[in-house]
């Protein structure tokens, strides 16, 4: 899942650094985006060692010369995220949004810390988002189902439980998340069948 939201947020950053056409690139324009992008690359790589703080710093070094940089908002946001800020990270993701609003992890992200906050129909707005603009990321389904599940949506929560196992038929944590859902619902043969599929695909506590 890491290596599938680094590909998309790669194309992200060619299509936002090479979206430019010829015509209207300047010399100071071309420096700005290069300043931008040393910064955005030292911010994955903080974020991706687990220094969030660093990460914020090192995003506000790429939005004071360019307050569009909307990679860095991202990065900025996602570090506030972990680091349990919540009302920062959906400020960073809406602006980001209003940038560009073609990221399909950006509505991904955002769905994520409404999950947290418990705003379940925020998060499977943003999630219905995410999936329109890209059908297969199996996680979104993992995690709006959850959305689902705490409004007691169970029909729509089990369909995109199945969703998520269809693409990722060997992921055991998609099997033991379902799982969890039946034992909601009290059908405890069907979760029985998804905790023994999950351990055998070597699913661990």
């Amino acid at each position: 899942m890491k290596k599938y939201l680094a590909a998309i947020l790669c194309m992200a950053t060619l299509l936002f650094m090479n979206g430019f056409p010829d015509t209207i690139i300047n010399h100071s324009h071309v420096e700005k985006v290069s300043l931008v992008e040393q910064k955005v690359e030292e911010a994955r790589k903080l974020y991706e060692l687990g220094d969030y703080e660093g990460t914020i710093r090192i995003c506000n070094v790429a939005i004071e010369p360019d307050p569009d940089a909307v990679l860095a908002y991202i990065y900025r946001g996602r570090s506030f995220d972990e680091l349990s800020r919540y009302k920062r990270a959906i400020s960073d993701f809406d602006k980001a949004i209003e940038l560009v609003d073609i990221f399909p992890v950006t509505y991904y992200f955002r769905g994520n810390v409404y999950n947290k906050l418990g705003h379940y129909e925020s998060a499977i707005s943003d999630y219905d988002k995410s999936v329109e603009l890209d059908p297969d990321n199996a996680d979104v389904y993992s995690l709006r189902n959850f959305a689902y599940s705490q409004l007691n949506n169970f029909n729509q929560a089990v369909d995109d439980a199945d969703k998520a196992i269809e693409p990722e038929p060997n992921s055991a944590v998609y099997y033991q998340r379902r799982g969890n859902l039946y034992i909601q619902y009290n059908d405890a043969a069907k979760a029985q069948a998804d905790f023994a599929k999950a351990k055998e695909l070597g699913y661990k506590e």
